[in-house]
């Protein structure tokens, strides 16, 4: 549902075209395989440790020691970041 269709008055068509153009965007940025691997990297890195760190704060432990989950994202966010970054750098100049 867009926003024209909900305030026709105040949006009309700038809401729909604009919707069209973040699509766009959305799927050249998916299209690009820097932008995939920083996101799964990021998600497959980062997720453990913030899972970890979640069910530790549910159970009441304070300090909850995700060594491994730590590493994980240790060695994977930097990449994953710089990854995504460059993938949108050049989806970005296009």
């Amino acid at each position: 549902m867009s926003l024209s269709t909900l305030f026709p008055a105040y949006f009309g068509n700038l809401a729909s075209e604009a919707c069209d153009a973040e699509h766009g965007i959305m799927r050249q940025l998916w299209e690009s395989r820097l932008v995939r691997i920083g996101a799964v990297g990021l998600t497959i890195g980062s997720g453990p440790l913030l899972l970890a760190m979640w069910i530790g704060h549910l159970r009441g432990d304070a300090y909850p020691t995700p060594v491994g989950p730590g590493i994980l994202a240790m060695v994977t966010f930097w990449p994953s970041v710089i990854c995504l970054a460059v993938g949108l750098s050049r989806v970005l100049r296009k």
